[in-house]
């Protein structure tokens, strides 16, 4: 990380256009302190009721399934809209992720370390 801080420094000291790409996540990336995500995050727009049923829940750690009363075979991160299932149906379906006690509300792993800070978060690791 610090190379490639040094590599970006050097780049913009001396006029030198080349963008760096990111850095792909590490361990040693996901001990850093959170970076408080934008008001206007693509992500929150439209979406202001989620203060209502996501602001200081535990959220439950585990593979997907779908909710056990219902009978749609899917769902969708609430944030980036991503789906979640154990069927093909859907192109790159995500099959971790967190989800509410009551499984109605899924969030995919990158929305839960953009969000988890502003929307306090406890986590519980799944019982089953």
């Amino acid at each position: 990380m610090i190379k490639r801080l040094l590599a970006l420094l050097l780049l913009t000291s001396f006029g030198c256009q080349t963008p760096v790409p990111p850095a792909e996540p590490t361990e040693e990336m996901a001990s850093l302190p959170e970076t408080p995500v934008a008001a206007d995050d693509w992500r929150l727009k439209g979406k202001e009721d989620l203060d209502e049923y996501l602001m200081g829940v535990t959220l439950i750690h585990r593979s997907y399934r779908p909710h056990p009363e219902e009978e749609w075979d899917h769902d969708h991160c609430k944030f980036c809209d991503a789906p979640f299932s154990q069927a093909e149906a859907h192109e790159n379906p995500l099959r971790v992720g967190y989800v509410t006690e009551n499984h109605y509300h899924w969030v995919c792993e990158r929305c839960f370390g953009d969000f988890k800070v502003r929307f306090k978060w406890t986590v519980a690791e799944a019982q089953d």
